[in-house]
C-alpha cells in the first residue's frame, strides 16, 4: 500500500492533447502497482467477504488514495461489500469518500457496477456524487452519470424524476446518456412508454451523437415490435436524426418475418428523398437503396389498402425514374 507507483494520474490529457484524454483512470489503476493491490483485495472480499474485518482498513486508505486511478479499482472492495444488506450503509459511506474530488471514477467498470445495483434504492445518498460528476471536464464521466439519472428518473423519487428532465435538457454528453437509456428500454414493458415520449425530443436533437444514440432505438426489433412502435417510426422517420441513423431500422424492417407496420411508407418515402437530394445526378445504389426496393414492395404486396398501395406504387415510380438499384429486379418478382 506504501508503494510510490502511481505517483500522479498519468491518463489526465497530456499539453498536446488539445483536451482529449489517452486513456482512463481503471485502466491507469490496472497498470499501476497500488491499483493492482486494490483489485486484489476487492478479489479476496468476493470469495470470503468475512475477510473485511482485517482488510477494511486498508480499503478505506484506498478509497481516498491520492491518484483517482488507484480509487477507481478500490471500488471493486465496495461492490463486493453490497452482497452483504448490513454492510450497505458503509459501501456507500466509502463510495461517498472515494468520488469526493474524485469524480472521474464515475464512467469507469466498477464505479458503474456500484451505481447500477444502488441508484434506485439508495438514490438519496448517491445522488451527490452523480451531480458532481455530472460538471466534470471528463465527457465519458459526464455521460455515464447522466445514464444513471436517467434510469433513476424511471422511478417514483420525484427528485430523480427532476434531475432527469434536466439531463434531457443538458449538455450534449448528457442527452448522449439519456438518449442511451431511452433508446435501449423502448421495448421494456415497464418503461417503455415513457421511452417513446422522450425520444422524439432526442430524434431532432442539434448534436449527430445525441442523435445518433436515440436512433438505436430500433436495433434488433422484431416483427411484433416494429409493429407496435408504428408511431414512433413515422416520427423518427421525419426527424433529424433519420438521416443519421437509419440503417438500424432498415435492416430490422428488412429482416422482420411478421407483417409489416405502414409507416414503412414514410421510412422508404425519407430514404429516397435524402438520396435524391444528396445524388442529383448519379446512379442510386447500395444496400439501403436495395432494402428500401425490397420493402415498399412488401408493404404493397401485404396491404389490403388501395390508398396504401398507390402509395407504395408511387415511391416504387420515383424509385424507377432514378433508377435506383434493386428496383427492377424487385419489380420483376411482384406483380403489380
Amino acid at each position: 500500500m506504501n508503494d510510490p507507483d502511481p505517483t500522479e494520474d498519468k491518463w489526465r490529457p497530456r499539453p498536446d492533447a488539445k483536451g482529449k484524454y489517452f486513456n482512463d483512470p481503471l485502466h491507469e489503476g490496472i497498470n499501476c502497482v497500488r491499483g493492482q493491490a486494490a483489485e486484489a483485495i476487492g478479489s479476496l472480499l468476493f470469495a470470503d467477504l468475512s475477510r473485511l474485518s482485517l482488510l477494511l482498513p486498508t480499503v478505506e486508505r484506498l478509497v481516498t488514495d491520492k491518484t483517482t486511478a488507484v480509487r477507481t479499482c478500490a471500488i471493486k472492495s465496495l461492490v463486493a461489500m453490497l452482497n452483504w444488506p448490513e454492510l450497505h450503509e458503509v459501501a456507500l459511506d466509502l463510495f461517498k469518500k472515494c468520488t469526493q474530488s474524485a469524480e472521474s471514477v464515475i464512467g469507469t467498470h466498477w464505479a458503474d457496477t456500484f451505481l447500477h445495483h444502488t441508484y434506485r434504492r439508495y438514490y438519496s445518498i448517491v445522488r451527490e456524487c452523480m451531480q458532481r460528476a455530472l460538471t466534470s471536464d471528463y465527457d465519458k464521466c459526464v455521460t455515464a452519470a447522466a445514464t444513471k439519472v436517467a434510469l433513476a428518473g424511471f422511478t417514483k423519487d420525484q427528485t430523480a424524476r427532476m434531475d432527469a428532465e434536466r439531463v434531457r435538457k443538458g449538455t450534449p454528453e448528457m442527452r448522449r446518456g439519456a438518449a442511451d437509456v431511452y433508446a435501449t428500454n423502448v421495448n421494456d414493458p415497464g418503461v417503455g412508454e415513457e421511452c417513446k415520449q422522450f425520444l422524439p425530443a432526442l430524434f431532432n436533437d442539434d448534436d449527430p451523437e445525441v442523435q445518433k444514440e436515440s436512433s438505436k432505438c430500433f436495433d434488433g426489433m422484431n416483427g411484433d415490435q416494429l409493429r407496435s412502435v408504428g408511431p414512433l417510426i413515422q416520427t423518427f422517420a421525419s426527424s433529424k436524426a433519420f438521416a443519421v441513423g437509419s440503417w438500424s431500422l432498415v435492416r430490422a424492417l428488412e429482416h422482420s418475418t411478421e407483417l409489416l407496420p405502414d409507416a414503412v411508407l414514410a421510412v422508404v418515402g425519407r430514404s429516397v428523398a435524402l438520396l435524391k437530394a444528396a445524388l442529383p445526378e448519379r446512379n442510386y445504389s447500395g444496400l439501403e437503396v436495395d432494402s428500401c426496393a425490397k420493402l415498399i414492395l412488401r408493404l404493397y404486396q401485404q396491404s389490403n389498402d388501395g390508398n396504401i398501395r398507390k402509395k407504395c406504387l408511387d415511391i416504387v415510380d420515383e424509385m424507377e425514374r432514378m433508377n435506383c438499384y434493386g428496383i427492377s429486379s424487385q419489380l420483376a418478382n411482384t406483380e403489380r
